[in-house]
């Protein structure tokens, strides 16, 4: 950059920041620090041009992008390094650009797994692209660019053997094949059997091993096995994608391997075969593009009903600035239904107007699953209460195979609990509604109580009035009851009149419904609530 355009963008950016950055405001000799996260730190730099290229190195490197434009009175007792150590302790993964224009410094600082990532070439090449242009705005967005293109998640996976069974020669040929399969699954992927005089539990000793010892990414799966057990760990995005039966198959393909490296073989080709699945794509249109807002694989609905169905979605999701989605498919991959239905939301571009704002309901008929999702504002809109509400007003069609009406009923639904959320009261315990069922159940059982407190109040008076009747004493035969000559029987049968059979259906307990809801992560890593059940 040119020393005095520098010196003028200097001056103009410290005012900027020192007006947009007020959680790190302090004295007027502190610097200021300047985040750049995905979606939520943007806004404070005002600076919309940068938002893309933010959202770009949160998703694709997995880690936090910070840039630092530091003052130079920290060099009386710090260097510059120690200083935006200093000023971003908060950050656990990522990365800082710090800059100190007057003393003509600059810093890379690395944080927690981007240090496994960065090297000096790529430290040059991020400074290169930041002085390389002319004002902050182009300098940083030029940064970002180039940290996203040279930072993106490495998924290398790992394979140890300290019990020394394994030789080295197919030690290297392993984690060859568990960075491939890692990369395909875009998980890391680990195998490791500890020393046999480690003190620590199998589960505690993998825990240490993934994340501090080897440093992976923070979605992934290890399998450990030691002299006496196995366990597998999975964490971050892994854990909705890992499933007990999926656990069993991939220990099962270890130990069905003959050796102790024709095991671990085995069990890296499985999990790449499952769990390449399980995070394939579910994306229908180009990225950037969005999917009309009502799917139906299966031809649920007539075109009638989908085509006012739709317009009801559209309307909603326009007068609300809150995307309804509704999706039928055949069937899930390995993927629990809420998952299936979030990752289906992002990669077919839901989320009203840019933001990540909507809900989705997803059905998948083969095994009558449902997977009920939502993003952004929808965090606030669907508390856990909330969503056992939601599945109220929608379920009893569901469960009828009324698709019609479970699709609209749940539209209607999302509408009223934004209108709700948006008055500052989200349905949630305390302040949840009756259904129309239960208020019908309700006066059902008020009427029993008082058709059975009436039979008692008459039993009690018809027994005092019995009790008064003492001129009449009880015949001990029938037949001193009759006249004689008043009744003569010449013939007589039996005659069957009808009769009244009930029957309920069997409620499987996997065939409950839904249950619960709470927070998760889609597999691209973002925030989002929802839940899974059977209809």
């Amino acid at each position: 950059m040119k020393t005095t355009k520098k010196l003028f963008a200097s001056l103009m950016m410290v005012l900027v920041l020192a007006a947009a950055v007020l959680p790190f405001a302090a004295s007027a000799a502190s610097a200021r620090p300047v985040k750049i996260y995905a979606a939520n730190k943007i806004d404070q730099l005002d600076v919309s041009d940068l938002a893309d290229y933010s959202r770009a190195v949160s998703r694709v490197c997995g880690l936090e992008a910070c840039f630092f434009l530091a003052t130079p009175f920290y060099a009386k007792s710090q260097t510059l390094e120690e200083y935006t150590r200093e000023q971003f302790k908060d950050v656990t993964d990522g990365f800082v650009l710090a800059i100190d224009e007057e003393n003509k410094i600059w810093n890379m600082v690395s944080f927690g797994r981007a240090q496994n990532r960065m090297t000096e070439e790529i430290e040059d090449a991020l400074y290169d692209a930041y002085y390389a242009e002319d004002t902050y705005v182009d300098g940083i967005n030029a940064y970002l660019k180039r940290a996203s293109e040279l930072l993106a998640k490495a998924y290398t996976g790992a394979v140890d053997d300290f019990t020394g069974k394994v030789n080295e020669e197919n030690l290297v040929s392993l984690r060859k094949l568990a960075a491939e399969v890692s990369t395909k699954c875009k998980l890391d992927i680990a195998f490791v059997r500890p020393p046999e005089t480690s003190e620590k539990s199998l589960r505690d000793y993998l825990a240490g091993y993934y994340q501090s010892e080897k440093k992976l990414e923070k979605d992934g799966i290890v399998l450990g096995i030691d002299a006496t057990s196995w366990a597998i760990e999975a964490f971050g995005t892994a854990k909705q994608r890992l499933s007990d039966e999926l656990e069993d198959r991939l220990y099962n393909a270890y130990k069905a391997g003959g050796s102790y490296a024709g095991g671990m073989r085995d069990f890296f080709e499985l999990a790449g075969e499952v769990l390449a699945a399980s995070g394939a794509s579910l994306a229908r249109v180009p990225k950037g593009e969005q999917l009309p807002r009502l799917t139906d694989d299966m031809d649920l609905l007539t075109d009638e009903q989908e085509t006012q169905l739709l317009a009801k979605l559209d309307e909603i999701s326009d007068r609300q600035k809150f995307d309804v989605v509704v999706a039928v498919v055949p069937a899930l991959d390995n993927r629990e239904a809420r998952l299936y239905a979030v990752d289906f939301y992002e990669e077919n571009g839901f989320g009203y107007d840019g933001t990540q704002d909507g809900a989705i309901l997803l059905l998948a008929t083969a095994d009558r699953d449902f997977g009920f999702a939502s993003q952004g504002y929808g965090l606030k809109v669907f508390t856990v209460e909330g969503q056992k509400y939601l599945d109220k007003l929608f379920l009893p069609d569901l469960k009828e195979d009324r698709y019609f009406e479970a699709f609209m009923a749940f539209a209607d639904a999302v509408d009223v609990f934004v209108e709700q959320a948006n008055a500052g009261e989200p349905y949630d315990t305390g302040n949840i509604p009756k259904t129309k069922q239960e208020v019908t159940e309700t006066h059902v059982i008020n009427l029993v109580v008082s058709l059975v407190g009436a039979l008692i109040i008459a039993w009690f008076v018809t027994k005092r009035w019995k009790a008064q009747l003492k001129s009449v004493a009880m015949k001990t035969n029938a037949a001193q009851y009759v006249r004689p000559g008043s009744l003569v029987i010449t013939n007589h049968n039996d005659a069957f009149l009808y009769s009244n059979v009930s029957s309920t259906r069997r409620v499987k307990e996997s065939d409950s419904g839904g249950g619960g809801g709470g927070s998760f992560s889609s597999s691209s890593g973002s925030s989002s609530t929802g839940h899974s059940g059977k209809y």
